[in-house]
């Protein structure tokens, strides 16, 4: 299979740091790969490092540069190169109003320009609060414009935090994630011919 460079945007906002740090970064770091977590907030970065640096395998993969934590705007870009990524998960981003939004259409293409051209693939898992990206085929036709195979589109509910049925860590109340609806879209590149 080889290393695989998985990029999380937004990743303040994810379930990774709040519910499955560990064991997911670990994956990636059992096979080799790289995990770069990108955010524009420093706290939940500083907290995903000290999870990281508490535990002997993953504190070994971010002395290597193999898990890293970037501190950036994705509405400004990226700092990432062309074509580097395999994976790309963008979690909850609550910056963008609109499907057709300059910021969304902005977003879809850095994502597709950090992404390897021959199959990298991209997963989003958007919140259906009050205006934030609620229209989901407008969504998915930003992403087709912008090359995209959409794969799947489906709403998923969340329960309450520590309910036992969805999210199922109790701190997670401490973070206020809404026991709302989110829909995920699943797509990839489409392949150049």
């Amino acid at each position: 299979m080889g290393r695989k460079v998985v990029v999380e945007l937004c990743s303040g906002h994810s379930p990774v740091l709040f519910t499955s740090l560990q064991r997911r970064i670990s994956r990636h770091a059992d096979r080799g790969d790289i995990y770069i977590g990108v955010d524009l907030n420093t706290a939940p970065l500083e907290f995903a490092r000290g999870i990281a640096g508490r535990h002997e395998k993953l504190a070994a993969a971010m002395a290597e540069g193999r898990i890293r934590f970037v501190n950036a705007d994705v509405r400004k870009g990226i700092p990432l190169p062309d074509g580097f990524a395999d994976i790309v998960h963008l979690h909850f981003p609550n910056f963008v109003d609109e499907p057709h939004s300059g910021s969304a259409r902005d977003i879809v293409n850095e994502i597709r320009r950090i992404l390897k051209p021959d199959g990298g693939r991209v997963m989003m898992s958007i919140d259906e609060r009050g205006g934030v990206l609620t229209d989901k085929e407008a969504l998915k036709q930003t992403a087709q414009n912008a090359g995209f195979l959409v794969e799947e589109l489906r709403t998923r509910r969340l329960s309450r935090p520590g309910t036992g049925r969805g999210f199922r860590e109790p701190h997670l109340t401490d973070f206020a994630i809404p026991p709302k609806g989110t829909f995920v879209l699943r797509m990839k590149l489409k392949k150049e011919r």
